[in-house]
């Protein structure tokens, strides 16, 4: 049984800690040495490890030392993202933000909201996505260059930019081969990212994606899948009045690579390509009928994954 509900604000420099019942506060340095003094101080509050709950928001990977000292520790973690906290402070009256106030908050939010407590990635995982993410920011610096490059015509700097890119380019592929080989090396990662690559529209990038950020893949059913990548359509009704569905929230780097699958899709795999064909004839724009074509490449893959089976266009394929 939880007795201590913990919520931590996490900067660079510090944790900013309060804790429910008792309503105390603390701040610690959000460092190696600061996470064994926040742990002293948690457990001698508690029982047991598992009795405390705590709950920090995700914040570019500055939570993550502190959320695994936790749960190394035995001590539940949740990491939730800003929004929902804002919102729940907001629900409770709360406008004013300071780090205090957002651990407070955090608090009340694991002590009255019931939030799964899930395992934290592993090492390997985490490093994955590491390679995922600087992955992605190099092909933003090369478009950027590239742009700079199209507007520049002093000779020195042209050939600056050249250099440049050309350097962002070695690394892109130095980060590709290395994703490339932590593949090859998990028996696990190396079956999915083949049953993914079957599935036309699907490349290594697209595959990659799904096998870092999301590894819910193959597990979960359509319905939760489409929800965790932000792919499923929300109703937005009220009274009689049907409103248009959306979507929202997710995962955003499967989300785009999964529309950049479905742009593929919709001229090499035959079931994206007939859906777009219908969605566009009952009058839905390019955009929507993409979205439904990305969803269900998501749906597809989920399913392929699950059944450990390549694609065939089969009735598996058709029906998921």
């Amino acid at each position: 049984m939880t007795t201590l509900f913990v919520g931590i604000d996490v900067s660079q420099a510090s944790l900013e800690v309060s804790l429910l019942p008792s309503e105390e506060a603390f701040r610690v340095p959000n460092n190696p040495a600061g996470h064994r003094q926040l742990l002293e101080t948690l457990l001698a509050l508690a029982a047991r490890p598992a009795d405390i709950r705590a709950v920090l928001e995700s914040t570019g990977g500055l939570e993550l030392p502190a959320a695994i000292a936790l749960e190394a520790a035995g001590i539940e973690v949740a990491i939730i993202k800003p929004e929902r906290a804002r919102y729940f402070a907001k629900a409770h009256g709360q406008l004013a933000k300071t780090d205090a106030i957002d651990a407070g908050i955090l608090a009340r939010f694991i002590r009255d909201v019931p939030v799964p407590i899930l395992p934290l990635p592993p090492e390997e995982l985490r490093h994955f996505r590491d390679l995922l993410d600087r992955r992605h920011q190099l092909i933003e610096m090369r478009t950027m260059e590239a742009n700079r490059l199209g507007t520049t015509t002093f000779p020195p700097a042209r050939k600056s930019l050249q250099k440049h890119i050309a350097w962002i380019d070695r690394e892109i592929k130095g980060v590709e081969a290395e994703l490339d080989r932590r593949v090859a090396a998990n028996p696990q990662w190396a079956e999915i990212d083949r049953i993914l690559q079957s599935i036309p529209g699907i490349g290594p990038q697209v595959a990659r994606l799904l096998i870092g950020h999301l590894p819910e893949l193959g597990d979960g059913n359509r319905k939760v899948i489409g929800h965790l990548v932000g792919l499923a359509p929300l109703a937005d009704d009220s009274g009689t009045t049907e409103g248009p569905r959306h979507i929202v929230g997710g995962r955003w780097q499967v989300r785009n690579g999964l529309y950049m699958a479905a742009v593929v899709a919709i001229r090499h795999n035959p079931v994206g390509k007939a859906l777009y064909q219908r969605l566009r004839e009952r009058g839905k724009s390019a955009k929507t009928a993409l979205i439904a074509v990305a969803h269900k490449l998501l749906t597809i893959a989920n399913a392929m994954v699950a059944n450990k089976t390549v694609w065939r266009h089969s009735n598996v394929a058709i029906s998921s």
